[in-house]
């Protein structure tokens, strides 16, 4: 055991090179190393990289989308320890009173290595001040950090007719159509603005010009001009209150008034009444047409009885359907065997638009008689059912039924159907007892 008088070792520790003793060190480490010329590496950190994981947006990203994420990443120099970095999140909170435990959004891990993306997930709502900071402090020296402030977006309005509310490709000028739109991520709830535009001063109207967003609670009536405008089409608009740079549009054609107008039959036999049809297109009103007089080269042309008027036929035209009865003189001019006749009929909202059918007056043909039996063969004991159809007797005094050899026959009257040409009888036709060798028949 060395003596009282024997120089005790000192403890020491070497620190940058020298040797230095314990009970000093911690002071030294503090305020000695700079005389000493020593020196400490700290770690050092660069910019943070903050990119779409997408890559629709290039470059540097300085804003998120609620509930969007991006890729974060940092640089640490001299980060010779390996500690890596922790991040953290700064902003000013959030108004929304329902839960949100993150109202500065996550960021996915909290701590990594050099270099290494991170993902910063917004918060579902926008928080207070619309920014939030991240900040990357390296986990080797707190001292060193670098952050970067993002500015949270809410979703992008965007703006939609709604299905079962489109605009028609085409209307009637002064008819109306039901539109709706739909605003997505409308946060205020401002809901649609309606305009109209065209090549003209007068372009339509909508009732109401602004309306909620949604279907059939949300719809405005569109009522086309009264006038074809220039160009022949209107656009219309529909924009969000809130973000008016949100807008869709349609463009409609407006079409004029079209007639069109038949006979049948096209031949109008003496005694026999024809139906005329008149189809009118894009009638808004359903207004139909009115019948002329018909004209020829006779003092008499026949008369015209009007009939009724059927609209939307079909509804994406807006066609109104008129019929009417024409009956033919009783007679024809001396000297002529036929007579040219013509009708015209008139478009009631537009008398600009009508439509003329030519068609012929001639004497009935001849009298016919066609027989049918169903079944055509029948047993002695069986029984068949007979059909008369005589075309062209305008008296409509029917047939007179014969059989041979002797039959039962029970027939009527009364037509059992009719056309303007023909009328039908019919009969059942039963044997009266055995049948000679050869065919029964029924002149």
């Amino acid at each position: 055991m060395p003596g009282n008088n024997e120089k005790q070792p000192s403890e020491s520790l070497t620190v940058c090179g020298r040797l230095q003793p314990v009970a000093a060190f911690f002071v030294l480490l503090l305020v000695a190393l700079a005389p000493t010329g020593c020196s400490v590496t700290r770690p050092a950190l660069g910019g943070i990289s903050v990119t779409d994981p997408s890559g629709t947006v290039a470059g540097q990203v300085s804003s998120v989308v609620v509930s969007n994420s991006v890729d974060v990443s940092v640089a640490v120099n001299g980060n010779t320890a390996g500690l890596g970095v922790d991040w953290s999140l700064l902003c000013g909170g959030s108004m929304v009173t329902t839960s949100n435990p993150d109202p500065c959004g996550t960021i996915t891990p909290v701590h990594v290595g050099s270099n290494i993306n991170m993902v910063y997930l917004a918060p579902p709502y926008i928080p207070v001040g619309n920014t939030v900071t991240l900040t990357a402090t390296a986990t080797g020296d707190p001292s060193q950090s670098a952050s970067i402030t993002l500015t949270i977006v809410p979703e992008p309005v965007s703006i939609q007719f709604t299905q079962g509310f489109l605009p028609p490709s085409a209307m009637a000028a002064a008819g109306t159509a039901q539109l709706a739109a739909t605003v997505s991520n409308d946060p205020t709830y401002a809901g649609v603005k309606w305009s109209v535009s065209c090549g003209g001063s007068a372009c339509g109207s909508f009732n109401p010009a602004a309306t909620p967003s949604g279907g059939a609670a949300a719809v405005t009536v569109f009522s086309a001009p009264s006038a074809i405008p220039s160009g022949g089409t209107v656009t219309v608009t529909a924009s969000s209150i809130d973000s008016p740079q949100s807008s869709v549009t349609a463009t409609i054609q407006v079409m004029p008034i079209s007639v069109t107008a038949t006979i049948a039959p096209n031949v109008v036999p003496m005694g026999v009444s024809a139906t005329l049809t008149a189809a009118v297109a894009w009638d808004a009103l359903g207004q139909g047409v009115s019948w002329g007089t018909p004209s020829c080269a006779a003092s008499d042309c026949g008369q015209v009885t009007p009939g009724a008027c059927v609209t939307n036929q079909p509804a994406s035209s807006n066609t109104t359907v008129c019929t009417a009865v024409y009956t033919p003189p009783s007679s024809l001019p001396s000297g002529t065997t036929t007579l040219q006749v013509a009708e015209t009929a008139v478009s009631v909202a537009d008398p600009t638009k009508s439509a003329t059918v030519n068609f012929t007056i001639a004497p009935p043909p001849p009298i016919s008689v066609s027989l049918t039996a169903t079944p055509g063969a029948v047993q002695v004991s069986g029984e068949t059912a007979l059909a008369a159809t005589v075309s062209y007797d305008f008296s409509n005094s029917g047939v007179d039924w014969q059989c041979n050899p002797a039959c039962s026959l029970t027939s009527t009257t009364t037509p059992s159907s009719t056309t303007s040409t023909s009328a039908t009888y019919t009969a059942h036709y039963k044997p009266a007892g055995p049948v000679p060798s050869g065919d029964a028949s029924i002149p």
